[in-house]
């Protein structure tokens, strides 16, 4: 035998296993899952072990579906004896007349103006500003201690951290008074 005459025949028989196979599928799978679909329950018993897995997999499907469309039946049934009920409680009000305008808004308050002074005993250019974390929650590193915004910078004067100007670069103090900006 040659070599080509047997390469043939290896084909041929790959060919007729791949149709086997696709008929064996077909026979077991395939068409008891459509006889399943055109007649419900010709399939077999879910719980019977030749019944095709195709077979019991739309069998359950189907008895999810089903529980599901009583629990919605009754949901419904619930909904529609409360609905009477529910529209004379909830019908819309009769129009009434119509709402005054609201009241002009109050003119915006001038900013204060910043300048930088000595407070007494203490001079705003002396403070330390080693590092700024802008964000959300700013923070400022002041002579070694991490302040959040409202921390005290100094108690004796009650001297607190407003915010941070990150365009301008600047750090602004101030206490009941006044506000200081220092830059960083």
């Amino acid at each position: 035998m040659s070599a080509r005459t047997l390469v043939r025949f290896f084909k041929l028989c790959i060919t007729a296993c791949i149709l086997l196979a696709g008929a064996y599928f077909t026979v077991k799978t395939a068409y008891p899952f459509l006889n399943e679909l055109a007649e419900p329950g010709s399939g077999g018993d879910i719980r019977s072990k030749d019944t095709a897995t195709s077979v019991k997999l739309l069998q359950q499907t189907r008895n999810v579906v089903a529980k599901n469309n009583a629990h919605a039946a009754s949901v419904n049934s619930i909904i529609d004896e409360n609905l009477p009920q529910y529209a004379a409680v909830n019908a819309p009000p009769i129009p009434a007349l119509p709402a005054p305008p609201p009241p002009p808004l109050a003119p915006p308050k001038p900013k204060i103006q910043v300048r930088l002074e000595r407070i007494p005993g203490l001079v705003i250019d002396q403070l330390h500003i080693t590092s700024v974390l802008g964000g959300k929650d700013p923070r400022i590193m002041v002579d070694g201690l991490l302040l959040s915004v409202g921390d005290i910078v100094d108690a004796k004067r009650r001297l607190r951290f407003i915010s941070i100007d990150q365009t301008k670069r600047i750090v602004v103090f101030g206490n009941e008074t006044q506000t200081f900006e220092k830059s960083y």
